[in-house]
């Protein structure tokens, strides 16, 4: 039945439950896959014993999918922003340094340019582990 159930949801070339998925809700989308498949004779048999079930398991695959992509697009966000956070606090944190220690014309270089900016980090041993992704340093 899984074998089944692929076909028709991956589909050929003018078919699939994602074709249409494309512009019909997903339900409807699943029944025009199933019913093109009986028309023209692709899984007629099985279709037809179990449509019911079929269209079920599609519309819960699909939803999964569905699902799981959005936790990922929301992972990646998330993702971001901390690595956002991360790099904002780390730089904070070397310019604290720099301007402490009165290097002031190293803190403008390291504004404006990354490679000098990664050697201080080393010097200083500025990590991403050792900043926070919290607000503030």
């Amino acid at each position: 039945m899984l074998l089944s159930l692929s076909i028709l949801y991956k589909g050929r070339r003018g078919w699939s439950v994602r074709k249409y998925a494309g512009t019909l809700p997903v339900a409807e989308a699943v029944e025009r896959a199933v019913n093109y498949c009986i028309r023209h004779n692709i899984l007629y048999d099985f279709l037809l014993k179990h449509r019911a079930e079929v269209v079920e398991v599609c519309l819960f695959e699909y939803d999964e999918e569905l699902h799981l992509k959005s936790v990922k697009e929301e992972g990646t966000k998330k993702g971001i922003s901390e690595g956002v956070i991360i790099g904002e606090n780390r730089l904070a944190k070397l310019l604290r340094i720099l301007r402490d220690s009165g290097r002031m014309e190293e803190l403008d270089r390291a504004i404006s340019d990354p490679e000098y900016r990664m050697k201080l980090y080393q010097e200083f041993q500025i990590g991403t582990s050792d900043v926070s992704s919290e607000t503030g340093v």
